[in-house]
């Protein structure tokens, strides 16, 4: 395949290539050593007795496993020249392949993330739609936004097809030649006309080249009263039910002391993981700096040549509203727990220092 048709096309999944077929190469090889000895009268030892041919059953089974790994197929490829989205499933050389048939394509969208899966296995996808004259097929629903950005952007340049980004709440319409426009081509007069509200805890400070936004401590904390609230539930089976027991059987030996205190580990690791996501979410207060040049917050930067939007969105957390920045390689939620007046103030003061 060539570098322009490479461009042109993409596969989507890829199961039943790469590392599916070394692990099950490398699965299927390990079992078959046991396997080969049950069936040659090999020394194997089975329940504490030699093996028989009779108990290959087993590992005949995990070779048949690895193999079923290994032959397994399941991927989408979308072709822009052919406009085809051609989904292939099988095993091996048993493979159908099926082309979605939307009628012609219309738009590319990219919807609000949803919660897919179950348990422990739930996850948030972000989809990446097709629209056609016959409906709508999803191309891949990423993980990460970025991911569903990029994905979405190939598809709607290399398609010429208009870009619905509904990802944050309210949809931004984009034309295929305007996907790369920089927010500050856009920048229109009245967007930076916002007056400074009454009581602002924003606190705004010239420097030579741009200005610095001191953002205050979120008001929805992450270490509320009520977010601690489901740490008491181990805590108090520690202290009721486990401690007393062992605190009397305990010979202060290291390996006593650890396994004594071992369940508090369930407080303290979801205690450290919420202060390390308040940090990383600025929930303690931090500052934004705004040039000409761009902008940069949180331990990231976003050059103004790449930012793309600046917009009012839900911030997702506690139902509040945040300004959201986003470009290809970076997505920043700023001002999370701010009044709307107070948000509407902050996007003019960044476009404002980003015009120059």
């Amino acid at each position: 395949m060539d570098s322009e048709s490479t461009l042109r096309r993409r596969t989507i999944g890829g199961v039943g290539s790469g590392c599916f077929v070394v692990f099950g190469l490398l699965f299927s090889g390990f079992c078959s050593i046991p396997l080969y000895l049950l069936l040659t009268g090999g020394d194997v030892t089975v329940n504490g007795r030699p093996g028989r041919p009779g108990d290959a059953w087993l590992p005949a089974l995990l070779v048949a496993g690895g193999l079923a790994i290994t032959g397994f197929r399941s991927r989408r490829i979308v072709d822009l020249d052919e406009r085809a989205i051609e989904t292939t499933t099988g095993w091996l050389f048993w493979t159908t392949t099926k082309r979605e048939a939307i009628g012609d394509w219309r738009s590319v969208e990219i919807r609000p993330p949803e919660r897919r899966g179950s348990g422990k296995n739930r996850y948030t996808a972000i989809p990446v739609m097709l629209n056609g004259s016959h409906g709508a097929h999803e191309i891949d629903a990423p993980r990460h936004e970025h991911d569903a950005r990029r994905l979405a952007e190939w598809l709607a340049r290399g398609a010429n097809l208009p870009l619905r980004d509904a990802s944050a709440g309210d949809v931004v319409e984009r034309a295929p030649d305007r996907l790369d426009e920089p927010l500050v081509a856009r920048i229109r007069a009245e967007d930076l006309q916002a007056p400074e509200p009454e009581r602002n805890r924003l606190r705004r400070e010239d420097l030579m080249h741009g200005v610095r936004i001191r953002v205050p401590p979120s008001s929805a904390l992450l270490l509320s009263p009520l977010m601690l609230l489901p740490l008491l539930i181990p805590l108090l089976f520690w202290w009721f039910l486990w401690r007393p027991g062992l605190a009397r059987s305990a010979d202060g030996s290291t390996a006593s002391t650890l396994f004594l205190y071992a369940p508090l580990l369930m407080v303290v690791l979801p205690l450290v993981g919420m202060i390390v996501s308040a940090l990383r979410g600025g929930t303690f207060g931090y500052r934004i700096d705004v040039d000409a040049s761009g902008l940069r917050a949180l331990r990231k930067d976003i050059p103004a040549t790449e930012l793309e939007e600046l917009r009012v969105v839900s911030s997702g957390r506690f139902g509040g509203r945040c300004l959201r920045a986003t470009s290809d390689r970076a997505d920043l939620r700023l001002g999370a727990g701010l009044r709307d007046d107070e948000l509407a103030w902050l996007r003019a003061t960044i476009l404002r220092a980003l015009k120059g």
